[in-house]
């Protein structure tokens, strides 16, 4: 289980936001939770090329599901409200 905090004083990172991203790594699926709502996410691969994007994800929804068994084992870029993780398909 991966779970960011991120509290910089920056005015361009003033909000807090706590994600969780689990499993770290996956197998088939990942599970996204949010204190925030949850309006896009993307997954690229490491040389910038787009695999999935989810958008217009309900406006209340602060978990979010997604099935990655399309995907090869590696590492991915996962965006999820235009900020970037680092996950890993087993």
């Amino acid at each position: 289980r991966l779970t960011i905090t991120s509290t910089l004083s920056n005015t361009e990172f003033s909000d807090i936001d706590t994600l969780s991203i689990s499993p770290n790594p996956f197998n088939n699926e990942i599970t996204i939770r949010s204190k925030k709502n949850i309006e896009t996410v993307a997954i690229y691969t490491l040389l910038g090329q787009n695999i999935s994007k989810l958008t217009t994800i309900n406006s209340q929804n602060k978990t979010c599901n997604i099935a990655t068994n399309n995907l090869n084992a590696g590492i991915y870029i996962l965006v999820v409200n235009n900020k970037s993780y680092k996950v890993i398909k087993k």
